[in-house]
């Protein structure tokens, strides 16, 4: 069994909730797309300050699922030997595509969600393994 780099399964976590917040921020273009997807308009400043203590369980929720992701993405990566920044592109790509963005066509299709929707949402979770697998790769 690997090693596991608890320092960068955390910081690979904070670097996906960064990367998220910015990814679905109502003022990024990937945010707006998202909301409009959804079927939601863009809240009020009132709103915003009602919603913002839900948000906060919301995104601490999430957090303890991102850790989880990534310890398991360190272990599967540390697992194929993954030492060089090709094979972290290769490494992040390849499970992507097999264990986020195939799966993630279910509501695509299922759900009548759009494609516009599953753009913003699989391109996100392509960028976070990414900067995951390189964060894996340079902290060893």
């Amino acid at each position: 069994m690997p090693q596991i780099n608890y320092l960068a399964v955390f910081l690979a976590a904070v670097a996906a909730m960064a990367v998220g917040s910015l990814w679905y921020s109502l003022k990024s273009p990937t945010g707006k797309i998202w909301l409009k997807e959804l079927g939601f308009k863009e809240p009020t400043a009132e709103e915003q300050k009602k919603m913002a203590s839900a948000m906060m369980k919301s995104m601490s929720i999430y957090f303890i699922g991102v850790m989880i992701t990534m310890y398991v993405y360190f272990h599967m990566l540390a697992t194929y030997q993954t030492v060089t920044y090709s094979m972290a592109l290769q490494g992040a790509f390849w499970t992507w595509l097999g264990f986020f963005a195939a799966p993630g066509m279910s509501p695509v299709v299922f759900e009548r969600k759009s494609w516009k929707l599953f753009a913003v949402n699989q391109s996100y979770n392509l960028v976070l393994l990414i900067i995951a697998a390189l964060i894996f790769v340079a902290m060893g």
